[in-house]
């Protein structure tokens, strides 16, 4: 009766006695257990491979000059009030880095309160580019693009930003 082809592998495996064996039931689990970390690995090659595709894995935004002639700029006035402008350059907004977290300003000026805020902003340029600020800038006694007012701060790992001085 094992031999006969018209019963299922399950059926002739019971009437043979080969699913009472614990072999059998271990045999299973290790299957089950190849089939289940097959699947896992796939998933983790298709996030990997999704986060890789889709820029997620990038650990700068992009960036870029500011073009000739811009230049930006602050004033603080004596309540500790801020006054922050860009000019020259197509702002599509600018970035507070206050105490609490970023506040987003979707315009080419914006005050904060240094007391309460924080002296830290960066300018984002049309298509979403943020201007190019680096460590070397620093050693430079003014870039063209700093106003009245303002420096640069690259204390912070997340790299380096706009810095409210208050000089004039």
């Amino acid at each position: 009766m094992c031999a006969d082809k018209s019963y299922s592998a399950y059926i002739v495996l019971l009437c043979c006695g080969v699913v009472n064996h614990p072999s059998f039931w271990m045999e299973i689990k290790v299957n089950l257990w190849r089939f289940v970390m097959k699947k896992f690995l796939m998933l983790v090659m298709v996030v990997v491979l999704g986060s890789w595709l889709s820029g997620a894995t990038e650990s700068n935004a992009a960036t870029k000059l500011l073009p000739a002639g811009a230049k930006v700029s602050a004033t603080v006035s004596n309540d500790g009030i801020a006054h922050v402008s860009v000019t020259g350059a197509p702002v599509e907004r600018i970035e507070l880095y206050t105490y609490e977290g970023v506040k987003d300003v979707k315009a080419s000026k914006a005050t904060m309160n240094l007391r309460e805020e924080g002296r830290r902003f960066q300018v984002v340029l049309e298509g979403g580019f943020y201007a190019l600020l680096t460590p070397e800038m620093a050693a430079v006694p003014c870039p063209d693009f700093f106003g009245p007012g303002t420096g640069l701060d690259c204390s912070n790992t997340g790299g380096c930003a706009f810095i409210v001085t208050g000089k004039k």
